[in-house]
C-alpha cells in the first residue's frame, strides 16, 4: 500500500510498515510504544476531525490497519 499524506509525504508498506515509519519521523513518538502511538495519532487527529479515530483491533497490526483505514476514510490521508 502507498498513501499520501495531507502535507504531501508518502509512506510506503503494510499498514504497520506505514504507521512505524510516521513514528519514527514524529518529534518526541519515536520513544512511544507503537500502541501509545497510533492512540496518540487518533487523539492528534481527532483535533483535526474534530472527534477521535476510532481505531478497533487488539494486535498493534490490527490496530495499525484501522488507523490507516481511518485516515484515509476521514481523508487525513489518500491513496497514492
Amino acid at each position: 500500500m502507498r498513501i499520501r499524506m495531507q502535507d504531501g509525504r508518502i509512506f510506503e508498506g503494510t499498514a504497520t510498515q506505514i504507521v512505524q515509519s510516521m513514528r519514527s519521523i514524529a518529534m518526541g513518538a519515536p520513544n512511544m510504544t507503537l500502541s501509545e502511538y497510533i492512540d496518540w495519532v487518533s487523539t492528534r487527529a481527532g483535533m483535526v476531525e474534530g472527534r477521535p479515530l476510532a481505531v478497533n483491533g487488539v494486535t498493534d497490526d490490527e490496530r495499525c490497519t484501522s488507523l490507516v483505514a481511518q485516515m484515509l476514510e476521514s481523508g487525513l490521508a489518500e491513496r497514492a
